[in-house]
Parts: C-alpha cells; structure tokens; sequence
C-alpha cells in the first residue's frame, strides 16, 4: 500500500512537469531554446568588438608614434651631427612613448603600438637616407629605454585621468599633452644648442 502511494506521486509530479514543457512549446519555449545561443553571439560580439577597439588603439598609438618620431629628429638636429646629444636619443624616444601611452588602452596594445612606432620611423630615416643602417642599429637599445619610459608613463598618466574623470578620458587634455610633446623637444634642442655653442668652461 505503501509503495502505490509513493508510485502515485512520482507519477503525479512526472504528470506535472510534462505538462508545464507542454504549455511552454509557445515563444516562450522557443526563447528558452534561443537564450543560449544568444548569450554565444553575445559573447562573440563582445569578443569582437573587444578586438576591434585593440587594433584601432594599436594603429592610432602607432602613426601618432611614428610622427612624433619624425617630427622629433628634424626639431632636434638640424642634419649636423654635432648637434646629436641627449635631445635626440633620449627626450624624443620619450616624447614619442609617452604620445603612444596616452593613446593605448592597455599594456598589450602599448607594447605593439610602440614596435610598430619605432620600426616605421627607423625604417623611414633609412630609406629617406636621413641616418644609416648601423647608426640605427648602435642607437636601438638606448632609444628603446627612452620609449619604454616614456610609454610606460604616457599609460599611467592616461589612467589617473581617466579615474580622476569618472572611466571617461578628456579628450581636450589628450590633444594639449599630443601638441605639447614637438614643443618639449624643440625647448629642449635649443637648450642643448646653446651647450653645444657655449660649452661650460
């Protein structure tokens, strides 16, 4: 007796739930079979946009290097090289760091866009015969430290602002701190000049 009277429950419960599938094979079943594969395109819509906002950083932070690169070494020698010094192999590597950190949104992003910076510009002061192949390379692993503190700082500084501000960067203060970068160089060779001319006794 016992035993029916548990056989009737299950049977009764497997009954009910038969019935609840049954008044869901409507929309609302059909949206509990699409849920997962909405959460799946979801997720790869994020995953490429995600993607996409990488490479577009990688690229901005890489042509912004590579100007400010190029712009750096025509401010800070005027083809001579007597008036090679500091200026060139450490403040425009800086300079030019510190432009692509701003730029980037992460470290990954901050570390390819500065490569690709320094091999365009290096690639193009050898072909534009500017500098030649093995000054470029005795001046690669100074100018790497000069980029490398400098982009490094360009990323801090680029994520106070953007937690001072609220997860929003100003984009007004990134385009100052952009045009002030030629200008730092530029005080900065006429400083050096001057040594060069006047050199201290």
């Amino acid at each position: 007796m016992h035993q029916r009277s548990i056989a009737g429950v299950t049977y009764s419960f497997g009954r009910a739930a038969q019935r609840k599938g049954d008044s869901l094979s409507g929309p609302a079943a059909f949206r509990m079979r699409r849920s997962p594969q909405r959460s799946i395109v979801n997720a790869g819509g994020s995953a490429l946009d995600g993607w996409k906002g990488s490479l577009k950083s990688v690229l901005v932070g890489a042509l912004t290097g590579t100007a400010i690169g190029l712009l750096g070494f025509l401010l800070s020698q005027n083809h001579r090289p007597d008036t090679m010094g500091p200026v060139l192999f450490m403040l425009v590597p800086f300079a030019t760091g510190f432009a692509i950190g701003i730029l980037s949104q992460d470290t990954r992003s901050l570390i390819a866009a500065s490569i690709l910076a320094a091999m365009f510009a290096l690639v193009m002061l050898i072909a534009w015969g500017w500098e030649g192949t093995l000054c470029v390379l005795m001046a690669i692993p100074l100018l790497f430290i000069g980029l490398g503190v400098g982009a490094a700082l360009g990323l801090l500084f680029n994520k106070l602002i953007t937690k001072f501000r609220g997860g929003n960067n100003n984009l007004t203060l990134t385009s100052v701190v952009l045009l002030s970068m030629p200008l730092l160089i530029l005080a900065g060779h006429r400083v050096e000049k001057s040594t060069l001319i006047h050199p201290r006794r």
